[in-house]
Parts: structure tokens; C-alpha cells; sequence
């Protein structure tokens, strides 16, 4: 007869095996939280940017995007930098 696969789940290691699981996802999510704030940030205009508290549901928007392509945001990365690396 065939015997069913294992899949990592004994009656010996399953509590430990499924604590190592548990503990694997929440570092994985706070890890990619701060990741997927940002990116959800960038999909939002202004006005909803600053909005507190934060609205988690909003109609994204790809001007952020539009406006770092034309350059729009040239001048003001470019102050930013300088006076990140200005000699003290």
C-alpha cells in the first residue's frame, strides 16, 4: 500500500513545526509591511497622502509617477541631496 506524504506535520514535531511557521509569517510581515506602506503611499494623491488617520481604501492614482517622470520632482531631490552631503 501506499503510504500518504508527509508534509512537515508529525504528531512528535507538529506544535514546534507549526510555531516556526507562525513565527516565520509575522517576521515576513514585518518585514514587507513598511515595503507595502510605501508603495500604497505612492498610489495615493496629496490631499489623501496626509489624511490622518491613513484611509486604507482610496481610488489609486499613477500621478506621483507621471509627475517623477517629467521631472517634476528634479529640483526638490536635488536640494534634498545637497544638503544631505554637505561637510558639517
Amino acid at each position: 500500500m501506499w503510504s500518504r506524504p508527509s508534509l512537515g506535520f508529525s504528531r512528535k514535531q507538529g506544535i514546534p513545526t507549526v510555531l516556526i511557521y507562525g513565527q516565520t509569517l509575522l517576521l515576513l510581515a514585518l518585514t514587507l509591511f513598511p515595503v507595502l506602506w510605501l508603495i500604497q503611499l505612492s498610489l495615493k494623491v496629496e490631499s489623501e497622502a496626509f489624511r490622518m488617520p491613513p484611509q486604507l481604501i482610496f481610488w489609486p492614482t499613477l500621478e506621483n509617477y507621471v509627475a517623477l517622470f517629467q521631472g517634476k520632482f528634479a529640483r526638490s531631490s536635488e536640494t534634498a541631496w545637497l544638503s544631505a552631503w554637505r561637510p558639517p
